[in-house]
């Protein structure tokens, strides 16, 4: 048989030797080769049928490995029993099972990157779609080739220990907790200890309540602290985020400066915020409009942590996506596992936001809860955070509205779950700490 770039016969053929006279040949490509990577679709077959019997406890040998491969109905479609006592009989010595592991992955993994460089061609030969979308897609395809190939290995536990035990002792030095990302709220930083790398915080609320421009306030403040925030809206433009943007450094009444009717002294403070938002230059990156699934996601996130300090990837909001499912449930939750599993990839926080289900509207007791969240459970599940903004005044008009919104975290994976409040002032499309309030209580929250 000839060698090809991207296929080792021998050494494949060497490692399910190796793998039929020996246990311990067995053990050392667990975790490290699937059946995939077997350029012989066969091979894969043989190779899933021992790791199958190892596992189960069942003895391998050319006899027992034959009986199986036989029950199962497989055996003379991967080459018989004279194929397999020939594969056991050419190992050289089982102990290079490791190195003929090595290569059998590196040439998988050139054929993953390969087949993608194919669908890149293809895409761009076939004249669909923007040159945005090929990008993106090309990206897309590019990285999930080198996730599909790259199995994580076990770890460990004392890797890395010096560097956590440094960190307590100067935090117990100076008395200032460990957190994560800062989000620039007290309230928020207190509750959760900011933002985690590899975390899934979802943050979910009725519509109009203020989840999208608490995300963006608190993109803005992570930016401000000299980190990278990728911020992907499904609902605003980039000019309605820009505008929000100066209403919230100006002090401006939203309404009247995006129809250009300002007053002379918020013209005055207009002048400031364009600066503020300025300086935001290359930190704050926005991915506006446009259909948006979990590759694009992927690709444009993998482009940017390559480039920048990226400290935290916001999506607003996740029913928009598109994702992968017969129905609504299953393509939420495609969409979840997806931002879930590219948090711990990239080892940043991502921030989603999402919508309530419509079931709070007809409870006696409006307060949410998790089961509140709209379309799938997965969100739940898959979520290491996930907070509520609720006001009361939403449901019973009869309340006054104070400019209070209560921040309520009911699932909390690394600490406790609890109830806080933050005051909004939604003409400044503005935030505040409680503490912080100076003459803004009153104003009602209209943006969502």
């Amino acid at each position: 048989m000839i060698n090809t770039p991207h296929h080792n016969p021998e050494a494949e053929e060497n490692i399910l030797g190796a793998m039929i006279l020996n246990k311990y040949a067995i053990d050392s490509v667990i975790g490290v080769l699937k059946p995939s990577d077997f350029y012989r679709q066969s091979y894969g077959v043989i190779f899933h049928t021992i790791l199958t019997m190892h596992l189960e406890g069942t003895p391998v040998d050319v006899v027992t490995l034959c009986d199986r491969l036989r029950r199962d109905g497989l055996l003379e479609s991967v080459g018989g029993q004279p194929l397999l006592i020939e594969i056991a009989s050419i190992v050289p010595s089982t102990t290079n099972t490791p190195h003929y592991a090595a290569i059998v992955k590196d040439k998988a993994v050139r054929r993953a990157v390969n087949v993608a460089g194919n669908e890149i061609v293809l895409l761009a030969n076939n004249g669909l779609g923007t040159t945005d979308e090929l990008i993106a897609a090309a990206e897309s395809a590019l990285t999930e080739a080198l996730i599909e190939n790259n199995l994580s290995e076990a770890q460990d536990i004392t890797s890395d220990l010096d560097e956590l035990v440094s960190e307590w002792r100067e935090a117990y030095r100076t008395k200032t907790p460990v957190t994560g990302t800062k989000t620039g709220f007290t309230v928020i930083d207190t509750a959760l200890g900011g933002f985690w790398p590899g975390q899934l915080i979802l943050l979910a609320a009725r519509p109009s309540v203020g989840k999208s421009t608490l995300a963006q306030n608190i993109a803005e403040n992570v930016a401000d602290d000299n980190l990278c925030v990728l911020f992907f809206t499904l609902e605003m433009s980039k000019r309605e985020l820009q505008t929000k943007g100066f209403s919230r450094a100006g002090k401006i009444d939203n309404e009247r400066l995006s129809q250009g009717q300002i007053t002379e002294d918020e013209a005055k403070r207009l002048k400031e915020a364009i600066n503020v938002v300025k300086s935001r230059e290359g930190k704050l990156l926005v991915h506006a409009g446009g259909a948006t699934s979990i590759p694009i996601v992927t690709a444009e996130a993998t482009r940017v942590a390559r480039k920048s300090n990226l400290g935290l990837i916001i999506v607003d909001y996740v029913q928009l996506m598109s994702g992968v499912g017969r129905n609504k449930n299953e393509e939420i939750g495609s969409i979840s596992r997806g931002l879930k599993m590219l948090a711990q990839r990239l080892d940043v926080p991502i921030l989603a936001c999402s919508q309530m289900n419509r079931a709070i509207l007809n409870r006696e007791d409006n307060r949410p809860e998790l089961s509140d969240l709209r379309d799938s459970g997965s969100l739940e599940q898959d979520a290491d955070v996930v907070a509520f903004l609720h006001r009361d005044f939403d449901y019973d008009k009869a309340k006054k509205d104070k400019g209070e919104i209560e921040f309520l975290v009911a699932k909390n994976r690394r600490g406790r779950n609890g109830e806080y409040k933050l005051l909004f002032t939604g003409r400044y499309s503005s935030f505040l700490n409680p503490a912080t309030l100076v003459s803004t209580a009153g104003s009602k929250a209209t943006n969502t």
